[in-house]
């Protein structure tokens, strides 16, 4: 446990000043640390959930009764539920629950920049609340908040973080993805917060439903998100990032009203940094608009030479 405890007390200053902004989850170790990549997430009653990325079977043999005790004994509070997914180049697939107290749900409420947001830990790849775009939810909240924006388009919006984020801002947010389950996950979280009268969703293919709007060529959002998966199929249709991510953001940007931005990501980890980089600059050139770059949240900062999240925010002057 040596391994653990040391990664642990390393990032004790930043869980801290999190939990000042209202933030009681983040990933707390890293593969590089100690073999695995790990996400925490806290609830109102002071209860750890953690979610596994495992790679390797080899992990589903280990102690995890030690593991739990050690978390308790240098956070604090208790470890009610440890789940997770295997993650390998060959596959992915949800683990069976490593641990769970007697009556406890396989699922709760944790805060990420004093919002609630519902996450899940069994048979599922992701609890549903990706944190390595907590820095840009930050960031775009800011943009949001100085630029009074009201309206916003967030296509392939999974469980709605960043549509969370503007409609508790008072923006008036469509959500847009072919899956009506996660919409459902997308309106508890409207409803846990309040937010729902400013929220509306829409279950659609998002590139089809982002074509259908461009044809119009009207400028009715503030902004747009575009924060797809790296490769899906729907309708016997494929979808991939690396093929579609700069045409969508050039149409994106055909929507939105002069001083509006469109913020697009992919974690594809083919498709490099400097060849993201570059198509987008070119984007940018071409469309007149400003470009920058952003990065991941602090506690997934790595040292892998390869990192999927990619991030680019498109301007309009």
């Amino acid at each position: 446990m040596d391994q653990i405890i040391k990664a642990i007390q390393s990032k004790l200053s930043l869980v801290q000043a999190l939990k000042k902004d209202g933030t009681d989850c983040f990933r707390l170790f890293r593969e590089e640390e100690v073999g695995f990549d790990a996400d925490f997430f806290k609830n109102e009653n002071e209860q750890w959930f953690v979610f596994l990325y495992l790679n390797s079977e080899k992990y589903l043999k280990e102690n995890w009764s030690a593991f739990r005790k050690t978390i308790e004994q240098q956070l604090g509070g208790e470890v009610v539920c440890i789940g997770g997914a295997i993650k390998t180049p060959q596959k992915s697939e949800p683990i069976a629950v490593l641990y769970q107290k007697e009556g406890t749900e396989n699922f709760s409420y944790t805060k990420e920049n004093g919002l609630q947001y519902l996450v899940h830990f069994k048979g599922v790849l992701n609890p549903g609340l990706f944190m390595d775009q907590r820095r840009n939810r930050i960031l775009l909240k800011n943009k949001i908040i100085k630029s009074q924006f009201k309206t916003g388009l967030n296509l392939f919006s999974y469980t709605g973080a960043f549509s969370l984020m503007a409609t508790s801002l008072g923006v008036e947010m469509l959500s847009v993805d072919f899956s009506k389950r996660y919409l459902t996950w997308e309106k508890e979280n409207q409803e846990k917060n309040g937010t729902i009268e400013k929220s509306k969703r829409i279950a659609e293919d998002a590139v089809l439903f982002l074509e259908k709007k461009h044809k119009k060529k009207e400028k009715i959002y503030d902004f747009v998100i575009i924060d797809p998966p790296t490769f899906s199929r729907a309708d016997g249709k494929v979808f991939k990032v690396s093929e579609n991510l700069v045409k969508m953001s050039k149409m994106a940007l055909d929507l939105i009203r002069n001083g509006g931005f469109v913020f697009a990501s992919c974690n594809d980890e083919k498709w490099l940094k400097k060849d993201f980089e570059k198509e987008m600059t070119a984007l940018s050139k071409q469309e007149n608009v400003k470009v920058e770059f952003l990065k991941e949240s602090e506690d997934f900062t790595t040292t892998k030479k390869i990192y999927g999240l990619k991030c680019v925010l498109l301007t309009k002057p």
